[in-house]
């Protein structure tokens, strides 16, 4: 039996000339909350910088919407949870392909490792980056491997120092598993979101979800009197009422550490992976 290191050809949308040699793949930070508007040179970045903002959460990007973005010399970025069928024209400057794992808003169903590699064979010459579940160097390097050019990495960066939120709420992270977390509706319903069909949030389960939980209907005959008790619990910090949006990730977050070292040991990692786990051909 022989080991042979797969070549690794340059990811979608770059030239192996403007990857360098040593990782060819990429990872960015997100916030919860805010949308991205990077400038348009960010397309090249390969180096792993933590971003500060959140990628725009969209399901349909058109072509109206990135024409807009591109005249701002903005960067679009499309985030889908379904592989539509066809090819995938959506304007944008890349597709992040978010699996059912992910942490906050988006659809049950389609898992990141089936989801990645079917909307790279349909994204043409866009990047595509893989979403949910991800935290560390093996994600990268599984992602690079199912044909994406990096990860969108979410919950792992809430555990930072520099990251919006309580230092309560970082602590929380730490300690819950991907068993902790629920797709619901629930925190949207008492806080009056109107969120279209088909779409939940991913959170840490905690008092409020398990009551209501399953009970959708009962929650929404006792608005606004839920809605006010919500918001003072959110006001106080009391997470066994208010909302933590956290992907499935969370096993692999087990302390909180500057952004900065995070890019640099998920990169560090993947490389590694990929220099040493070459995959297996049986001669």
């Amino acid at each position: 039996m022989a080991i042979r290191k797969p070549a690794m050809a340059a990811p979608r949308g770059w030239t192996s000339s403007s990857a360098p040699p040593a990782m060819r793949g990429s990872v960015s930070a997100t916030s919860p909350g805010r949308c991205s508007n990077f400038p348009s040179s960010s397309t090249r970045h390969w180096s792993a910088i933590p971003r500060s903002s959140a990628s725009l959460s969209v399901t349909r990007c058109t072509s109206r919407r990135a024409s807009r973005r591109r005249a701002s010399s903005s960067f679009a970025r499309c985030r889908i949870s379904t592989a539509p069928s066809g090819r995938f024209d959506a304007g944008a400057d890349i597709i992040v392909a978010q699996g059912t794992e992910a942490g906050g808003h988006g659809k049950a169903g389609r898992t990141t490792l089936t989801l990645t590699p079917a909307v790279v064979d349909i994204a043409g010459s866009v990047p595509v980056v893989a979403a949910g579940g991800l935290s560390d160097g093996r994600g990268l390097a599984a992602a690079l491997m199912l044909g994406a050019s990096g990860i969108l990495v979410g919950t792992r960066f809430w555990a930072t120092p520099e990251a919006l939120g309580s230092d309560k709420v970082k602590h929380l992270l730490t300690q819950a598993r991907s068993d902790d977390t629920l797709r619901t509706r629930v925190f949207d319903i008492v806080r009056e979101l109107p969120w279209p069909d088909g779409y939940t949030g991913r959170a840490l389960v905690n008092d409020f979800s398990r009551k209501w939980h399953g009970n959708e209907s009962e929650l929404e005959k006792s608005l606004p009197r839920e809605t006010e008790a919500y918001w003072t619990a959110a006001r106080a910090g009391d997470t066994s009422t208010s909302v933590v949006f956290a992907g499935e990730g969370l096993d692999l977050i087990r302390d909180i550490k500057p952004a900065g070292n995070i890019v640099r040991a998920i990169s560090a990692e993947a490389e590694d992976l990929l220099k040493t786990r070459p995959g297996v051909q049986i001669t």
